[in-house]
């Protein structure tokens, strides 16, 4: 190679002439760059799996009935994770869990990257920006069995029992409507008292098992009406065709008192003693058997009409 030619050495990236200055070329590529590899999965946080939510009150529900589904979630925690949800399980006669496709995985595969996806992190990389996440559902059910408050805890284990999570469900039965038992017609104890309506004697407590078939559903009768409405009018003449009227219009004109229903709860001793503890009376207006309902005394309407 001759003195005119410029040769770089592979080394340095500089001429080779004795006086000719060196020029070095540097070239230093830093590159901060994020790699996904594979899932940092873990199986020792199961300590921070949650549900959602933690409890749940069902309300109120008559005995027999069943509530609408309830669904819970079993979430995974905010790293890296990988949990096993093994069973979940309740001994509570008043509620139902349905859980199915056990065991089940719940996990959030955490990868690292750059803010704003950029080659370069000034700042480090961040963890857990990017990945994967499973949760998994299950529904509860309220189905009450007797009447009061009740409440259940659920248990959720993990990873083939490592560790376990609870939930807690309440709900409140309610009792549902019984029929009374007639033992005789309780029509024939009807009078003009307003605390006496019917024959108190003729009712006595259902029995445990009853389904309410010892009476029929129609055994009563609301108190009768007498009731008499009337009409009295009286037209003047005006010039050519216009006429005015007057009417006065009575109801219930002679002002007879009108029950319109009574009070047919009855509060029994117990389920041996059938004496009934409600009774109606001039102390206890809203007893068993007293009315609870009045029509409207008498009532006049005044009305003018004018036609042409």
């Amino acid at each position: 190679m001759g003195p005119g030619d410029n040769a770089f050495d592979s080394a340095r990236g500089a001429p080779d002439a004795g006086n000719v200055r060196r020029l070095a070329v540097c070239l230093v590529v830093v590159a901060a760059a994020c790699q996904q590899g594979e899932p940092n999965l873990s199986s020792t946080e199961e300590k921070l799996v949650t549900t959602l939510p933690s409890s749940h009150d069902f309300g109120s529900l008559q005995v027999g009935q069943t509530s609408a589904p309830f669904t819970f979630t079993i979430a995974p925690s905010g790293t890296s994770s990988n949990d096993t949800v093994s069973s979940i399980t309740e001994s509570c006669p008043d509620f139902a869990v349905n859980a199915p496709g056990l065991p089940a995985q719940v996990y959030r595969t955490c990868d690292t990257c750059c803010p704003g996806g950029g080659m370069i992190c000034p700042g480090g990389p961040v963890a857990c920006c990017i990945g994967d996440t499973q949760s998994y559902d299950f529904d509860t059910t309220f189905m009450p069995t007797v009447a009061g408050t009740v409440s259940c805890t659920v248990t959720i284990v993990l990873n083939g029992g490592s560790s376990t999570k609870t939930v807690v469900l309440t709900g409140t039965g309610t009792p549902p409507p019984v029929n009374i038992v007639v033992t005789c017609d309780p029509g024939s104890g009807y009078s003009g008292d307003p605390y006496v309506q019917l024959n108190t004697s003729c009712f006595a407590p259902p029995q445990p098992g009853s389904d309410g078939a010892e009476s029929a559903r129609f055994f009563m009768r609301q108190p009768p009406i007498n009731n008499l409405d009337a009409s009295l009018s009286k037209v003047f003449a005006g010039p050519k065709s216009l006429k005015f009227e007057v009417r006065i219009d009575a109801f219930n004109v002679f002002n007879h008192t009108q029950f319109t229903g009574f009070n047919g709860t009855a509060n029994f001793t117990s389920l041996s003693n059938p004496t009934i503890t409600n009774l109606g009376s001039n102390t206890n207006f809203g007893g068993f058997g007293a009315v609870n309902g009045v029509a409207p005394p008498r009532t006049l309407q005044l009305v003018t009409r004018v036609t042409f």
